[in-house]
């Protein structure tokens, strides 16, 4: 009786060893493994969300400001470039054509002939007023653009 006690003990002891040991490592496999995937899943997902925010943030930042910058400025000189060009076309052209038109009138018909700008003893005189021998291509187009508007006779010239 003392041996089967002493046996049942024993049996008992290394049972409830193995049955304690197998429980303990099936409970701790199986919530061990899910507490790390539950635990690994949730820290990856944060931790890659906040990188790959951060990190998009900032490239899209730095690649959107460049960019910006980039275009912004190539825009920028695109248009003053062209604004610059046809201004300064446009202002070379207004003014030459009234530098040439002031010429031409002023070389056609010289303000020394008017009347009411000669001397007093030019008018007084009995010697007539000489017109001018020249005439430049710039004279003949502002001649031809008066004829045709009727405010010249060039038939005498």
């Amino acid at each position: 009786m003392v041996v089967d006690m002493g046996m049942g003990l024993v049996v008992d002891m290394v049972v409830g060893l193995v049955v304690d040991l197998l429980v303990d490592m099936v409970v701790d496999l199986v919530f061990g493994l899910f507490v790390n995937l539950v635990v690994d899943l949730v820290v990856d997902m944060v931790v890659g969300l906040v990188a790959d925010m951060v990190v998009g943030l900032v490239a899209d930042m730095v690649v959107g400001l460049v960019a910006d910058m980039v275009v912004g400025l190539v825009a920028d000189m695109v248009v003053n470039l062209i604004v610059d060009l046809v201004v300064d076309i446009v202002t070379d052209m207004v003014e030459g054509l009234i530098v040439d038109m002031f010429v031409g009138l002023v070389q056609v018909y010289p303000l020394s002939a008017h009347p009411l700008l000669r001397p007093e003893a030019d008018l007084q005189s009995s010697k007539p007023q000489q017109e001018p021998d020249y005439v430049t291509g710039v004279h003949i187009s502002v001649l031809v653009c008066l004829r045709l508007s009727g405010r010249v006779d060039t038939e005498r010239w």
